[in-house]
């Protein structure tokens, strides 16, 4: 994936929704010949052999900001913040959903004014700009990243790194991720991306990607780590 297709990526997180892959696991009773001939109504009665099979779904979740705008407004009006059960989302933290999208809308206000500068845009215009809602200018930053993108690697890097920064807060925020922390001194076995852990240093420790590329997926269990303390950084 090029520079824009990742940024076309994040901002479509923020604007437009994501499919996310819930893993869960269910109970199947395989029943007997005999027991089904019984015609049992209970089946949680029987005796017949039961398994746990591990099952994943993808479901299709709304745009982070019109998560962190309904969490606003349950807010205003009382609502419970309450706790999460996937798919769905909560607000942990101390910063709020309105802190959170105010701070998503100056970042992006900023990367899309930067990358006029890069483009030789009339920047002296900028003030005079019809105001633009959150989305109207994540998604020129993503017009102007197509064209751009060869051009100045640099800045394009840069709104990466913020876009993924807003990314992942508003995740957080919502209860998608934990707070994490990076190991230090180490990387990635499989694709050399930074490694990260929980916050209390008490889960698996799993890739968190390179600033160009996004995390390969690998797990490494918690207890092959027995210095980890170590390796967290402060």
């Amino acid at each position: 994936m090029d520079d824009a297709g990742r940024i076309t990526d994040l901002v479509g997180q923020l604007v437009n929704g994501w499919h996310e892959r819930i893993e869960y696991k269910e109970r199947i009773v395989t029943h007997t010949p005999d027991c089904s001939k019984r015609h049992i109504v209970n089946y949680k009665a029987c005796s017949c052999p039961e398994s746990i099979e591990a099952r994943a779904k993808s479901v299709r979740q709304v745009s982070l900001l019109a998560q962190l705008s309904m969490h606003n407004q349950a807010l205003i009006k009382g609502g419970s913040q309450g706790g999460r059960s996937a798919p769905g989302s909560r607000i942990p933290g101390d910063i709020t959903a309105l802190d959170l999208l105010t701070k998503i809308k100056e970042t992006a206000t900023r990367l899309r004014h930067d990358m006029w500068v890069v483009e030789g845009k009339f920047i002296s215009d900028w003030q005079y700009r019809r105001p633009e809602s959150t989305a109207m200018i994540l998604s020129g930053i993503v017009i102007d990243a197509r064209k751009m993108q060869w051009d100045s690697p640099q800045t394009m890097r840069v709104v990466i790194k913020s876009l993924r920064e807003c990314v992942a807060e508003a995740r957080m925020l919502l209860g998608y991720e934990a707070p994490s922390r990076k190991l230090r001194d180490v990387v990635c076995g499989t694709c050399g991306g930074t490694l990260k852990v929980a916050a209390d240093a008490q889960s698996n420790v799993w890739c968190g990607g390179t600033i160009d590329t996004p995390s390969c997926g690998t797990v490494y269990v918690r207890e092959e780590w027995h210095e980890m303390p170590r390796y967290v950084k402060a």
